[in-house]
């Protein structure tokens, strides 16, 4: 069974009182979508604890938060149940999405890490990561995407180089249309050529922009991986540099 919440206003109590009789669902759940949302506190944590104790939601294989209209408060509780059990517990949990949330990466990814957890698939899309961190296992993530984020030249470098030194890590990386200064691009382009990241299959880079210089730079980072067997680079090339 699938449930998809899509443009709903979900600041009410009706909606907590609601969610809660999940708690009593006579089928199995296998996906939960919230959409376009207006999302309160209190409604997130009655989510997360309404799927951690409820037999329905055993067997969820995916989580998904798009595009929500939180208040201030939304990503402590996030925070909150990223330093919890919750994705540990929930073994069947393959497909989390935390995309357009209002988020700081850099906040929540150490502590989505920090424990073994189930999801193969992570996506992460149109939040922020400022800061550098440091991550030593990806555990079971395999796909991970972090496009539309904003970084700057030492968080894009951090969580790179975190994937190239780290025990597990992602084979398949999306990278597309990162929100960058040219600076922070330049100074980020001079430091690619020094990540490898082992069996790598496939990175998505479209929508960034690659002048004639980084465009040489990038090229000397996919040299660098042999097990590489998909690219995408739509639309970064700059026209004037393509030769």
């Amino acid at each position: 069974n699938q449930y998809i919440f899509n443009d709903c206003n979900l600041t009410s109590s009706d909606f907590v009182t609601y969610f809660k009789t999940f708690k009593k669902y006579p089928a199995d759940m296998q996906s939960i979508s919230f959409i376009h949302c207006n999302l309160s506190t209190l409604a997130l944590e009655t989510i997360f604890s309404t799927i951690s104790s409820s037999l329905c939601f055993r067997t969820l294989s995916e989580l998904s938060f798009i595009h929500m209209k939180a208040d201030a408060n939304l990503q402590t509780c996030f925070l909150q149940f990223a330093t919890s059990n919750f994705f540990m517990v929930q073994k069947n949990l393959h497909i989390l999405s935390l995309e357009d949330v209002g988020i700081d990466i850099d906040m929540i990814l150490p502590f989505l890490l920090h424990c073994p957890s189930y999801f193969t698939n992570l996506s992460l899309i149109g939040n922020s990561f400022l800061k550098p961190i440091s991550i030593t296992d990806f555990h079971r993530v395999t796909n991970l995407d972090l496009s539309f984020i904003h970084f700057t030249s030492e968080s894009l470098f951090s969580i790179s180089n975190s994937m190239a030194t780290s025990k597990n890590h992602p084979t398949r990386i999306i990278l597309d249309s990162l929100v960058i200064s040219d600076e922070e691009w330049d100074k980020f382009y001079h430091k690619i050529g020094t990540i490898v990241i082992s069996n790598l299959v496939m990175i998505s880079f479209s929508g960034n922009k690659m002048k004639a210089e980084w465009m040489h730079l990038f090229k000397t980072f996919l040299l660098n991986h042999t097990t590489l067997t998909e690219l995408g680079v739509s639309n970064s090339i700059l026209y004037n540099d393509a030769e």
